[in-house]
């Protein structure tokens, strides 16, 4: 192994070159050294060149102006300060990232998300890439170098070889921040139309965090070798291909786990470097999804999945990966187990039908409370009944139904369900599976009357209490904010204080209050308005109030004739 030392370190690490390529050279003529982590060649180095591959030049405007009305691939130095570039190298905007004409030399590119999660994942086996956030604890400190970073520079031991430098980054208004707290390296992969996906390091901490930023922000570059036929050794050129792989059905399913795995069949005459298996509910997943590294080479391999959604369709590819490319094996499909009842509940499950899927896969526990069968848990489904996909909130165009996550994080929508505005509850096409539906607000009394007999209809009182008591039998004694008072989920209905999207696409109150849609108007004489069934953490009441269909609330679908 050839190793590499930075004199001036005081414990340098040992790395490997990448072999062949020690360094490679950009269009400008600047050189960089290069490294070899997770079986893929990396630059050393912070990107400095002013050109595309093809001679191209990228714009160079410093002043702030520019920056916020920017269309284009640019650079700039960090304050414009030319001593920068040496250590730092140039911060590029989101246009230059995903620009086809190339920011690195010619076989190599900036890595995608996916590629920027594989490298992570090689330093860190538990590292999760698909959500924004903390995708690993521990890879920063493996990546960062042992100087330039301020105290406490946390974990730092460069093990990897990578060198990462806080070069800080640029603001889409033209302000500089972060240089010697924080280096930031965009992918060439977008978020949307108007964001990009990017890494974050931190001088606090040794995580590695995914975002997604402004094309018109500024940040670090570094690139990835090309995935070629020339690479990786093993029967020359021409006759290269991708790996042959297949996919093992998966077993010991849990609520959140699962165990699979599958075969490398042919490594295409090249060293597969990594394999395991990609997962999601998306239909064909791959390396852009959560995954698992499990080895290289040829052979079975085993996968543990973990972190699952209960009541969850998943969908699951094997993939290896050699010099040419990744290729998938077949696809298997699995459901993880629904959570158990809450305690004392057991035996309330609606009879004959203790459980019921959604199209998209999703299972949920019932409950039978009087005559009335209710689903356990809040409606998670972005489909209608026929099959039609309900429209992922992004504004608030009306009259389209839209669905979103409680502070756009997925893990709110494992715990709390989805929020849906209005209109996507009265779409003719419904929002419940074949056989239920959103509740009126009279069925909604029923229920009420059930566990109050003393509650008054919510026709009489349209905006206030119809229950004293009914909501304390309603809430979970779990997941509310103190003093969650008259709390005892006697009903096993097992409200959560799932909270409510704003108009103002802000989100509010979650574990202070939880608010059901019927499908009642809302106010005398029609409109779009509806009335909601609302509880909170400070009263046992059940409340009905009409509220405009630009809120997102939750939904909790009732079996047709269930003695209403």
């Amino acid at each position: 192994m050839t190793s590499c030392r930075k004199d001036l370190a005081p414990n340098p690490p040992v790395f490997e070159f990448c072999p062949g390529s020690p360094t490679v050279t950009d269009v400008d003529g600047q050189v960089y050294n290069t490294v070899l982590i997770g079986g893929r060649c990396w630059t050393r180095n912070n990107l400095k060149v002013t050109k595309f591959r093809n001679g191209d030049g990228l714009g160079s405007d410093p002043s702030s102006n520019y920056w916020t009305s920017v269309n284009q691939g640019s650079f700039s130095l960090y304050d414009n300060q030319l001593g920068n570039k040496g250590d730092f190298g140039y911060l590029y905007n989101g246009y230059a990232a995903v620009d086809a004409r190339g920011l690195c030399p010619t076989g190599w590119h900036i890595p995608t998300d996916a590629e920027w999660g594989q490298m992570v994942k090689s330093l860190d086996p538990s590292s999760n890439s698909a959500n924004s956030g903390t995708e690993s604890a521990t890879a920063g400190g493996a990546l960062k170098s042992v100087e330039l970073w301020n105290s406490p520079n946390v974990g730092a031991t460069n093990v990897s070889g990578f060198g990462a430098v806080p070069g800080g980054f640029r603001s889409e208004s033209g302000v500089f921040g972060a240089k010697s707290d924080g280096g930031t390296y965009w992918t060439s992969t977008p978020d949307g139309s108007s964001r990009v996906w990017f890494r974050y390091l931190y001088d606090d901490n040794a995580s590695v965090v995914r975002n997604s930023g402004n094309l018109r922000q500024g940040r670090s570059v570094r690139c990835i070798q090309d995935l070629t036929g020339t690479g990786g050794g093993g029967g020359g050129g021409d006759s290269l291909e991708a790996p042959t792989v297949t996919t093992q059905s998966l077993v010991s399913i849990t609520t959140n786990t699962a165990s699979g795995g599958g075969q490398v069949v042919s490594d295409g005459g090249s060293p597969v470097v990594q394999r395991g298996v990609a997962y999601g509910t998306v239909p064909l997943p791959d390396l852009n999804q959560p995954y698992t590294m499990n080895g290289t080479g040829m052979g079975s391999f085993s996968s543990a999945l973990l972190n699952l959604t209960p009541n969850t369709t998943y969908n699951v590819r094997a993939y290896a990966t050699n010099a040419i490319g990744t290729s998938y094996g077949n696809l298997v499909s699995f459901t993880t187990d629904a959570p158990p009842p809450p305690p004392g509940c057991q035996a309330n499950a609606c009879p004959g039908s203790p459980t019921v899927t959604d199209l998209g896969g999703r299972v949920y526990g019932t409950v039978k409370i009087g005559n009335q069968c209710w689903m356990a848990s809040n409606l998670r489904s972005v489909q209608y009944s026929n099959g039609d996909p309900i429209t992922a909130w992004s504004s608030n165009q009306v009259p389209v139904g839209y669905y979103a996550v409680y502070d756009n994080l997925s893990s709110n929508e494992t715990t709390y369900g989805l929020l849906y505005n209005a209109f996507a509850v009265i779409d003719p096409r419904g929002l419940c599976p074949t056989g239920w539906h959103v509740p009126s607000s009279a069925e909604f009394d029923v229920l009420a009357t059930f566990l109050d007999p003393n509650a008054i209809g919510g026709s009489a009182v349209f905006n206030g209490a119809v229950s004293a008591t009914a909501g304390g039998e309603m809430k979970s004694l779990l997941l509310w904010n103190s003093p969650n008072t008259g709390a005892t989920n006697g009903s096993c209905f097992g409200a959560l204080g799932a909270g409510y999207r704003g108009t103002d696409a802000n989100y509010y109150n979650q574990g202070i209050g939880t608010y059901f849609w019927t499908t009642t108007t809302g106010f005398p004489g029609g409109g779009n308005s509806l009335l909601d069934r609302r509880l909170w953490n400070f009263s046992s009441e059940l409340v009905v109030a009409p509220n405009a269909p630009e809120f997102g609330f939750s939904v909790r679908c009732l079996k047709d004739s269930s003695g209403n």
